[in-house]
């Protein structure tokens, strides 16, 4: 079982798979975003019910070559009534800087 770590606080919570796109997310401070590594492409059962309790809003920031994960975890999520969305970008979410995290995190 791989464990729950959220970086930030906030109301929207970014899926994401490494611990560094998490930090770098979570340095967005202010925006009301944080972050959580996945320590992978997949969402276990268990971090998806925590997630829901906690967080009105999940968006899903995979690598690109992970992408139809993010949509897959994208719907699972949206079946379950919760809002969802994938982002998919050409670069990993470790490789922007702030401005440019904010601005795919806005788009």
């Amino acid at each position: 079982m791989k464990p729950l770590e959220i970086y930030g606080e906030g109301k929207t919570i970014v899926a994401v798979e490494d611990v560094l796109s998490a930090i770098k997310i979570a340095r967005c401070r202010g925006e009301g975003i944080c972050a959580t590594p996945l320590l992978g492409s997949s969402m276990s059962k268990q971090v998806e019910q925590q997630l829901l309790k906690r967080y009105e809003n999940i968006s899903v920031w995979l690598d690109r070559d992970k992408a139809k994960n993010a949509i897959r975890i994208r719907n699972r999520l949206r079946s379950l009534g919760v809002s969802s969305r994938a982002i998919i970008t050409p670069l990993d979410p470790k490789e922007y800087n702030r401005t440019e995290i904010l601005e795919w995190l806005k788009s």
